[in-house]
């Protein structure tokens, strides 16, 4: 058996793939103004249901409330929090 008649099948490999999971777009958020005193926007892309949390830097939640889903702007009284990072 000469070396050109010499059949290897050591270096194939056979790929099945079985499917490809849906990845859904996470909404863009956008808050604004930066910094704030008073009112602070949140804006969504897209209407969903969320928890709105404000945490201070040590982690301590500050401020909760909620946004529904025909909702894609919310505006909130922070004039009551305390200066400081958030």
């Amino acid at each position: 058996m000469s070396a050109s008649q010499v059949s290897s099948r050591s270096n194939r490999k056979q790929i099945v793939v079985t499917g490809i999971p849906t990845v859904s777009a996470m909404p863009v958020v956008n808050i604004y103004p930066n910094p704030s005193k008073d009112i602070v926007t949140i804006a969504l892309s897209q209407p969903e249901d969320a928890i709105i949390t404000l945490n201070n830097v040590l982690g301590q939640t500050i401020y909760t409330d909620k946004l529904n889903s025909d909702e894609k702007v919310k505006q909130l009284n922070l004039s009551e929090v305390k200066d400081g990072v958030y």
